[in-house]
């Protein structure tokens, strides 16, 4: 009924009148093509259309930066309402897998959270956002620190997460979307990295000349000093920080003159 042809000496107009289904989303290629009795125009590209796809996930905030402890913005979006979508889902984790991750999934029709087992399974029980918790050897998820908010095609899920010390170093932040019409797929939406439990700080006097393979090690449990032997092995003997002294070829570790302070960082 939309459609129309108009005939004008060599020319012909096709007018389509087209609606494009929701599950077609993303760029798509105009080709067009004629036949005569002399034979065919060959197809060939003459445009370019977009069709908004219906599921998107949006963005996720913050997309970077580093801690044990952050609440996560994730924004998923529908074009046929934020009502109708089935599932959305997060991962942070360096490779993008379910299992020995931390990935959360979230079900509207139930207002239910899911923090994945170790092995990537559905667990057990699941959280109501705003109360209670949950754990693997990844992450915590603080039910009650997290929240979920609908407006019009927009879902807006915040995860409260604490990662496990033993989960340090960089992570990707991934993002998928389930409705009737399919899935968006998952996507990397940002980064974040998880600090280990032990780091190199600093050193006092970090710069000057000297000379190389002077290393020493100190053992906390035993509280003793080792400067490594002219080879880089083990010496026999070791000195205690306050007392005594050793030496290689490159260099004499003055144990007297030698003190550790620890204190805890958070």
């Amino acid at each position: 009924a939309g459609s129309s042809v108009t005939i004008s000496g060599t020319t012909l107009t096709l007018n389509l009148a087209l609606t494009f289904e929701t599950s077609y989303g993303g760029v798509k290629n105009v080709y067009m093509d004629a036949i005569d009795a002399t034979g065919t125009s060959f197809w060939q590209q003459k445009g370019t259309w977009t069709v908004p796809a219906t599921l998107q996930t949006v963005s996720v905030t913050p997309a970077s930066g580093s801690g044990t402890t952050q609440t996560f913005s994730f924004q998923f979006s529908d074009n046929a309402g934020a009502t109708d979508l089935w599932s959305v889902s997060a991962i942070v984790s360096s490779t993008l897998t379910a299992a020995g991750s931390c990935e959360v999934d979230y079900y509207p029709t139930y207002n239910m959270l899911r923090l994945l087992t170790d092995s990537g399974l559905q667990p057990s029980s699941s959280l109501t956002p705003g109360s209670g918790s949950a754990q693997n050897s990844q992450c915590i998820l603080n039910g009650a620190g997290s929240s979920v908010t609908i407006s019009g095609t927009t879902l807006t899920l915040n995860l409260a997460l604490a990662f496990q010390t033993s989960y340090s170093g960089v992570k990707n932040i991934y993002m998928d979307a389930v409705d009737a019409m399919g899935t968006s797929f998952w996507q990397q939406k940002g980064t974040w990295t998880v600090p280990g439990t032990s780091q190199d700080v600093s050193v006092k006097s970090a710069s000057g000349s000297g000379v190389g393979g002077c290393q020493g090690d100190y053992n906390h449990a035993l509280n003793t000093l080792l400067p490594l032997t002219d080879s880089g092995g083990q010496p026999f003997m070791s000195v205690s920080p306050g007392s005594g002294s050793q030496t290689n070829r490159q260099c004499l570790t003055n144990g007297a003159g030698s003190s550790v302070s620890s204190r805890e960082t958070r």
